[in-house]
């Protein structure tokens, strides 16, 4: 659901004064409002940047407030749409991910009582992470992406048995994504 109506309410404005700001009829706010119809790419990136909220803010895609950024997209298809993270949403997003995989391994590692230094902590993971094929920097990532997904190797016949199910799927990172509120059959 559109958010348009709850941030129009909010600024206090009528649908017409809002039609007149974005050079629309107050017929178009009525039904971008009852989601009767979908915004066009460049009004709904209009009113993101009017009422300073992200595409997926206001198309409902996020369910928490986030600040508009100019390269943030819409992509629209007449039925439903799709916002993407902005360059610098998603920078933004990738480190709070890392920050929650440290806490995680933090969490693991108290656990198991082991003691070591928050230096030697932010090394080993960034060792394990280096090590994660699914991780793009990887030197194992471009050499086993495009053999595993022509399904000419199998990476359980490459040392990967135990790990190996989980490769080039960002389903820790999604799910990440899904507890902070994104919508991410709606996000690319």
């Amino acid at each position: 659901m559109s958010k348009l109506r709850e941030l129009r309410k909010a600024k206090n404005m009528t649908q017409s004064e809002l039609a007149k700001v974005i050079n629309v009829s107050e017929k178009t706010i009525s039904r971008w409002e009852k989601d009767d119809t979908l915004m066009k790419a460049n009004k709904a990136k209009e009113l993101a940047k009017f009422f300073n909220v992200s595409l997926g803010y206001l198309l409902g895609y996020v369910n928490r407030y986030e600040p508009y950024y100019s390269d943030e997209i819409f992509i629209g298809d007449g039925k439903g749409g799709y916002t993407s993270l902005s360059s610098e949403r998603e920078e933004k997003l990738r480190e709070l991910f890392y920050n929650h995989v440290e806490e995680k391994f933090t969490d693991f590692l108290k656990s198991f009582d082991f003691v070591i230094s928050d230096n030697e902590i932010k090394a080993v993971l960034s060792h394990i992470s280096n090590l994660n094929i699914n991780n793009v920097k990887s030197d194992e990532f471009s050499r086993l992406v495009n053999p595993v997904m022509e399904d000419k190797i199998n990476l359980k016949y490459m040392g990967y048995s135990k790990l190996g199910d989980g490769f080039y799927s960002w389903k820790a990172y999604e799910n990440f994504k899904k507890s902070l509120g994104i919508d991410t059959e709606h996000t690319l």
